[in-house]
């Protein structure tokens, strides 16, 4: 890049950071985000399709106390929608009202809490998983190496393949409110159908504490 190039994308930037000041809502005024927040976000740029239309507002927390002070100061008006990898999210060219959330960023803690538990982000990659259970020779996890997004994608759908679906081995969840609450919930409190799960109440999830296999020669899978 050039100079003259260069000098033009500043510019850019410049003129494009004015409009979000400008264009943002009067409840972020004031508000100390230590993240970034864009306007007019291309989705495209998030997702793997690499289409789809731009969102309102953008946000990328710095770490969960960023994001909870963003929610807590977010009218109940306001529509937030939380993605992680956005695999296979095909946004619409109208694009998305409201806040975007990415939280593959802010998730990603993976922290084994025994020889059969870890506690993994939600925005920790299903297939990393995978990876660190077989390290371990664990099994029961193998079925999250062919699921292509994150933990808490697969959490709020119970993903599956293979015959074999993630609520089957997990244990309890941290969630997190619109209000900003964190709490610890455990499994039973949720009811797992094909696909969906029952018992969510406007929270997403922040991690979930999985339980493996001692012997990864017990796992039969199903092939299709």
């Amino acid at each position: 890049m050039n100079r003259r190039e260069a000098t033009a994308r500043a510019m850019q930037v410049a003129e494009g950071e004015e409009a979000s000041v400008l264009n943002s809502p009067a409840w972020l005024t004031g508000l100390s985000l230590r993240g970034r927040l864009r306007s007019h976000e291309p989705m495209s740029r998030h997702c793997t399709w690499r289409a789809g239309g731009a969102a309102e507002r953008l946000f990328e927390p710095a770490d969960l106390a960023d994001l909870v002070s963003f929610l807590q100061a977010a009218p109940l008006a306001e529509p937030l929608t939380l993605i992680g990898f956005g695999s296979n999210l095909l946004v619409r060219d109208g694009g998305l009202p409201g806040t975007v959330i990415l939280t593959a960023g802010v998730f990603g803690q993976l922290r084994w809490l025994d020889e059969r538990r870890v506690e993994a982000g939600a925005g920790v990659a299903c297939a990393k998983v995978a990876r660190q259970a077989a390290r371990r020779q664990l099994g029961g996890g193998e079925f999250l190496g062919g699921i292509p997004g994150t933990i808490g994608g697969a959490l709020a759908m119970n993903a599956g393949a293979f015959g074999h679906e993630i609520w089957s081995l997990v244990e309890a969840v941290e969630t997190l409110s619109r209000g900003g609450r964190v709490q610890r919930r455990p499994a039973a409190e949720f009811r797992a159908n094909y696909r969906q799960l029952e018992g969510l109440n406007e929270e997403w999830f922040v991690s979930g504490t999985l339980r493996f296999d001692v012997d990864a020669s017990t796992t039969n899978f199903q092939q299709p």
